[in-house]
């Protein structure tokens, strides 16, 4: 719009051409007939030129210099300078002075100004505005995990290639599952090599273990079989007064917390004798991953339920990981067993590492030499 004497002139009718005059609205054929704009005419290079006039320190004193045989100037494709600093002149061969000083130039002055005191205004109003306190911040992170939380128990089970054959849900691990985890880990004391002691160890023994994961911060959950009907609905599932384990997965510092293997857990995997291979292990693997590596991808394989905390079962964040190890315990006669073992953990899916044998680390109940197959996954977490 232009300006006179220093004032804006609006017009509630016409249109204002680029030399800041009125022209006669277009009727008809007019649209054809008035002459087009021109990306090379001195209209165009006038508004580039005031623009660049309001980047100086001085507008006023000022007259800048375009290339107006720059391809750019000439197709409007980029700036008419390049990539120069638009405060400097532009060392090019050809140059044209143009005037600062014309209405159109003056009117483009004070509306940028115009707009540029009501930005600032908007800008204090907001900064005005007291921003949440930490209390709130806490209290509103909390409602959004109660709402994923709520979101999660309510959602409907579809049917996954991924889900195991076992009919079970997950759930962080308590005190009163202990006895049925030391029945299950029992088995495999008494038949077979793949737990280091000689003797059954009783429910003390793994409740120790529990209070030890959470002191420690580490994730310990429990899988529990719900028979042969299965629910589609998260919220129909009810737990039972008795809930029956059939899976447990214990996370354990590799080290202390005061040396270096401070960020390097293992992962045990015990699942009961009458259940194996009904893909409650790779269930139970898939969250604690879940719940340790941040770059690793959920699959959900089956519900979590139970008091817990989502944002610690999910991305990473029960604990500070940086290397997951998994011991495979065996003696000669179960080599088959270990390479099954090796092929499922190393897989696209889980993306272990074998990271070498201990052979001969130990002897078993019949003095035989037992060994031990590492596994090892790397995770995304960062350490600050």
């Amino acid at each position: 719009m232009p300006a006179t004497n220093g004032h804006f002139v609006h017009h509630d009718s016409g249109l204002v051409g680029w030399d800041g005059k009125m022209v006669a609205p277009p009727v008809g054929d007019d649209w054809d007939y008035r002459q087009h704009y021109d990306p090379s005419g001195r209209e165009r290079f006038s508004v580039i030129e005031a623009w660049r006039e309001e980047q100086a320190t001085d507008p006023g004193a000022k007259t800048l210099r375009l290339d107006t045989d720059s391809p750019d100037f000439q197709t409007g494709s980029g700036l008419a300078g390049g990539m120069q600093s638009l405060m400097s002149p532009i060392d090019q061969a050809h140059h044209e002075a143009i005037p600062n000083d014309d209405d159109f130039t003056q009117a483009r002055r004070e509306q940028n100004a115009a707009v540029a005191i009501e930005t600032m205004k908007a800008k204090s109003s907001a900064n005005s505005i007291s921003p949440k306190s930490e209390k709130d911040k806490v209290c509103t992170r909390k409602e959004q995990m109660s709402f994923l939380k709520e979101q999660n128990n309510n959602c409907v089970i579809f049917p996954s290639q991924y889900a195991p054959k076992a009919n079970i849900y997950l759930r962080p691990a308590e005190h009163k599952d202990m006895r049925q985890c030391a029945d299950i880990y029992n088995y495999y004391v008494q038949e077979t090599d793949s737990a280091p002691e000689f003797k059954p160890v009783d429910e003390l023994h793994w409740r120790d273990h529990l209070q030890e994961a959470q002191d420690e911060g580490n994730p310990f959950i429990v899988a529990i079989h719900m028979g042969q009907k299965r629910e589609k609905n998260v919220q129909k599932i009810r737990r039972k007064r008795h809930e029956t384990v059939v899976g447990f997965a214990p996370a354990t510092d590799f080290g202390l917390q005061r040396n270096c293997y401070r960020f390097t857990k293992e992962i045990d995997l015990w699942v009961h004798k009458d259940h194996l291979r009904q893909g409650i292990g790779r269930t139970m693997l898939d969250r604690m991953l879940s719940a340790m590596d941040p770059g690793y991808n959920l699959l959900e394989c089956a519900p979590l339920l139970g008091d817990y905390q989502l944002d610690h079962w999910i991305g990473g964040g029960h604990c500070i990981t940086k290397a997951i190890l998994i011991n495979i315990l065996h003696s000669d006669g179960e080599t088959a067993d270990v390479e099954w073992m090796k092929k499922w953990l190393s897989s696209d899916r889980n993306n272990f590492q074998y990271a070498g044998s201990l052979t001969k680390i130990g002897r078993n109940k019949n003095k035989k030499p037992v060994h031990i197959c590492q596994m090892l996954l790397e995770t995304m977490s960062t350490i600050e």
